[in-house]
């Protein structure tokens, strides 16, 4: 993409801190479909109690009051976006989260929803 006049008429400092954004920028694809999948109550609810505790299917079913398959559903999305990762024990799958970035990530935000 060509730069515009003003661009051009920008010192030669400022153009290469400039510069330097242009790769940082690119790096950060796909980061709006993590925020869509957080942007979701029931979901942000889901990260938050598994940034808390290990939890399987009918754990978060039962503390939402949601069926099975609305859980599952969103399960699936917060797992196609490597948010969450899921282990077996038997007939028993567990989910948490799949690091500690996105638990950071729902503290800082529920410490400034709370007001803290």
């Amino acid at each position: 993409m060509e730069r515009s006049d003003v661009y051009n008429g920008l010192k030669e400092r400022e153009t290469s801190s400039i510069d330097e954004l242009k790769p940082q920028i690119k790096s950060l694809k796909g980061i709006s479909e993590v925020f869509k999948a957080l942007s979701d109550d029931s979901r942000s609810k889901i990260i938050y109690m598994l940034s808390k505790k290990e939890l399987c299917v009918g754990d978060i079913a039962y503390i939402l009051d949601m069926n099975l398959q609305a859980v599952s559903y969103h399960l699936k999305m917060l797992k196609s976006q490597d948010i969450i990762k899921s282990r077996r024990d038997g007939k028993m799958i567990y989910y948490s989260l799949a690091d500690d970035y996105i638990s950071n990530l729902i503290e800082l935000v529920a410490q400034y929803r709370l007001g803290v």
